[in-house]
């Protein structure tokens, strides 16, 4: 799928949501920023890939870090900003692609919670070197990915799934420390399976009646 055609489809999302919580995905921190933030012993430097509505930015940057938050689509920077706003901290936000973002800079923390598993195929490579020439030696990655249980959610079901063992291999060997891993398990509305839901009144976004979200914590070695 190109960008173009991956922009209008997310442009749907935003249309459908009034506000952030409306969204389909994270509404809540992802649940290893503290880890993170008690391991090093000072607030580093941070980038939010694909930063959505500012949910997992805000929260490292609360938390004194130096947070930088890149979103492609125009409604996620406007939203992460008044999130920020919100909680009177200071975000660096752009509108940009995570592929043409510079690398001039690398960052001690480099958080993906959604970015991967919208991807092609053929842009799964790209994306690895990418978060490589982001992030510092000893440098922590943490994403959250959503999983594949058998073959109609992995083909069906959203995003492109992938299970914990791909996950892994994909970053080996350089991200071969797993740190830290956790398995939630979702169950969504089961009678639209992701269509227009008649019970509920509203869109569930066609991400699947149900959702395993992998969450992992890779340290470079």
């Amino acid at each position: 799928m190109s960008e173009k055609a991956e922009k209008a489809k997310f442009a749907k999302y935003y249309d459908n949501a009034k506000e952030k919580k409306q969204l389909a995905w994270h509404h809540e921190p992802n649940q290893f920023i503290p880890f993170i933030h008690e391991s090093r012993s000072e607030p580093g430097t941070a980038i939010d890939l694909g930063c959505g509505a500012g949910t997992d930015s805000v929260a490292i940057a609360k938390l004194g870090w130096t947070v930088t938050g890149v979103d492609f689509m125009e409604d996620a920077i406007t939203m992460s900003k008044e999130t920020a706003a919100e909680e009177g901290v200071s975000v660096d936000y752009h509108c940009a692609s995570a592929f043409d973002w510079p690398e001039d800079t690398q960052y001690d923390f480099v958080l993906d919670s959604g970015l991967l598993h919208n991807l092609p195929r053929e842009d799964i490579v790209k994306y690895k070197q990418k978060l490589l020439a982001l992030l510092k030696p000893d440098g922590d990655l943490v994403l959250a990915h959503w999983e594949s249980k058998g073959d109609h959610d992995r083909l069906f079901g959203g995003p492109r799934r992938a299970s914990k063992e791909q996950i892994v291999n994909l970053f080996a060997p350089e991200l071969s420390s797993l740190i830290k891993y956790k398995e939630k398990y979702v169950r969504r509305c089961r009678t639209c399976e992701g269509k227009t839901c008649d019970n509920l009144g509203q869109f569930c976004n066609g991400v699947g009646a149900d959702i395993s979200i992998g969450y992992y914590w890779f340290r470079r070695d």
